[in-house]
């Protein structure tokens, strides 16, 4: 008697087992069929980061700040069940950008890593090339062009030979990525003659066709603003050239900088670009489905 009375327990246990399966499996089919494509940005103090996701099911981060705040973020974005990151970009390897890469590295199936291959002098870039040695990972360049379902992904800057001598900042990857009629300039931390540079690499491109023209397109209608607003970048004929109706300026509050600098707030606001600083206006989502 006792013996049928667990088998009665186990019967209706693998019963209700079998039937929160497919209740789950119906809300995850649901969820991925309802999803849409979304760009975010992070406010993690004084760094960069962006998550991507596709309305396909990718998941694209560009940069982690210089904490662990990156994963909070990523738990609220993605269901406990998506433990994938499709593509990672490092704009550069200052810690500011990188730190949160390696925590999420740790924690993530990680598929793609793409990078500028510029050493840094920093413990945490020490772990980042020893973790690098077990995924997929190469040097993304000027002209290349990256489909992750609608989300086109390209890469403006720098040149393939660059020079690795240069300052970290100066190399920074700079990426376009359009989606569903909505595009977005992500810009690292580079400096006002980096800027200058990727105009006349556009006027080239007027004139001649090169590989490397199908991706140097600059008009955008998001920015992230170079270098967290400092005065050192965002020159205005730049931010002119890009015409963005919103600008994201990822900075801590109070930070020892002082950024973002009066004289990019300056040119943003006579350019008329909406201005959202992560410090006082929290992440900033972008839906494609807004107009």
């Amino acid at each position: 008697m006792e013996t049928l009375k667990i088998k009665k327990v186990k019967y209706f246990l693998l019963i209700f087992l079998i039937f929160w399966n497919l209740v789950s499996l119906s809300a995850f089919l649901d969820l991925k069929e309802g999803r849409e494509t979304e760009v975010i940005f992070f406010n993690v103090g004084q760094g960069d980061s962006a998550l991507i996701k596709s309305k396909e099911g990718h998941n694209i981060l560009i940069d982690g700040g210089r904490n662990n705040q990156v994963l909070a973020y990523l738990n609220q974005e993605l269901p406990f069940w998506d433990r994938d990151i499709d593509l990672i970009i490092l704009s550069h390897p200052h810690v500011d950008h990188l730190f949160g890469l390696v925590e999420v590295i740790k924690r993530y199936n990680v598929k793609k890593v793409l990078w500028n291959k510029q050493d840094a002098d920093s413990v945490v870039f020490k772990e980042w090339k020893q973790l690098l040695k077990e995924l997929d990972s190469s040097q993304t360049y000027r002209g290349q062009r990256i489909y992750a379902g609608e989300v086109v992904l390209d890469t403006l800057h720098p040149t393939i030979n660059y020079n690795k001598n240069n300052n970290l900042n100066t190399n920074s990857v700079v990426s376009r990525v359009s989606a569903a009629g909505k595009t977005f300039l992500f810009t690292g931390d580079i400096y006002s003659d980096q800027e200058k540079k990727l105009i006349t690499w556009e006027d080239q491109c007027r004139r001649e066709n090169f590989s490397w023209c199908r991706v140097m397109n600059l008009e955008s209608q998001i920015l992230k603003v170079s270098h967290h607003g400092s005065a050192s970048s965002s020159d205005y004929e730049f931010i002119k050239k890009v015409s963005p109706e919103v600008a994201f300026i990822s900075a801590g509050k109070d930070n020892r900088y002082g950024h973002p600098h009066i004289e990019t707030i300056n040119t943003l606001n006579e350019l008329k670009i909406d201005i959202y600083k992560s410090f006082e206006d929290g992440n900033l989502r972008v839906k494609m489905n807004d107009s």
